[in-house]
This record gives structure tokens, sequence and C-alpha cells, in this order.
């Protein structure tokens, strides 16, 4: 069987797929982070209003935080309480890990795009089912679980259909 752009593209995404794990560890340390530094400057009046009656408080999941002279918006798994006229200040250990992690994340990126586009490229030089058992067998249990997902399409209906109007049956 002949791969396809299509198939090697599936099949590099589901190879690289540690390195989305390792991307969204560092995403979810970096909402951590925020969330507690944000959290921490609510007035507690506030945090108790928003622990008995949430829906009376405006909130918001998208917070933009001023790190090192510039906004960076995250975007938080759940809501918190907002004020739209408070900056959202980190302090120097926390921009300073802020900054680590969104290097890390680009850094992560930056490996997935490469890694998958070497793969695809790979995979459609290589071009069959064979070749890449022969050359590339790290690829083979991906391989196959493309192979035995892929959809058989029913073609009969749309064969009858153009037969019709090729014949003038409609």
């Amino acid at each position: 069987m002949k791969i396809t752009k299509t198939i090697a593209n599936e099949i590099a995404v589901k190879m690289c797929e540690n390195i989305n794990t390792q991307i969204e560890e560092c995403e979810n340390v970096k909402r951590e982070l925020v969330k507690k530094a944000v959290w921490e400057k609510i007035p507690e009046n506030v945090k108790k209003l928003w622990g008995t009656n949430s829906e009376y408080i405006k909130s918001e999941k998208y917070i933009q935080v001023f790190v090192m002279g510039e906004y960076n918006a995250v975007s938080l798994k759940e809501s918190i309480p907002f004020n739209k006229n408070t900056r959202h200040l980190l302090n120097e250990k926390d921009s300073n890990n802020f900054v680590l992690l969104n290097q890390k994340i680009e850094t992560l990126s930056d490996l997935k795009r490469k890694t998958i586009n070497e793969i695809e490229k790979t995979l459609v030089t290589l071009g069959t089912y064979k070749r890449v058992n022969d050359s590339f067998p790290e690829a083979i249990p991906f391989l196959s679980k493309i192979a035995n997902s892929e959809i058989i399409i029913d073609i009969s209906i749309i064969r009858n259909k153009v037969n019709s109007v090729l014949n003038n049956e409609f």
C-alpha cells in the first residue's frame, strides 16, 4: 500500500505524541504559576464571595500577565475573579520561571514541528509499507494503527448515480 502525505502526517503526529505531552505539562505548570500569582492578589472578601456566590462576580479564563516588560496571554483551566483595571504582575522568581517555561515550550514546539516534518518526508520518500518496514521499523507500530483505521468507502451508490446519468435514466 502506498503512503500518502496525509498518512505520513498522521503517523508523524502519533510518533510525536510524547513531545505533545511534555508541552502540555509545561503549559499546565505555567497556568498554575499564573493562577497562584493572580489568586494571591485577589482581596479576601472577593475570594470569600467567589467561594459562595461566584455567579455575581465577573470572571475570566484568559489572563494577561505582565512579565519582563511585556504582556503575555495565559489561558487558565477554570475561571477566576477578574477586574479589567488590575495589572497582573509576576514577582521576579515567578517571572523567571514563566520565561523559562515559555522558552521550553517554544523549544519543544520547534522540535515537534521539525520532527514531524522529517518523519513525513522520510515516509513519503520511502513510499510503501514494505520499504518502511525494511528501512524505518520504528514507524511500523504507528503504521499498522493507521492502516487498520482507514475507512473503506462504499462507492456503489455514486457509481449507480453516475451510470444512471450517463444512460439518461434520472
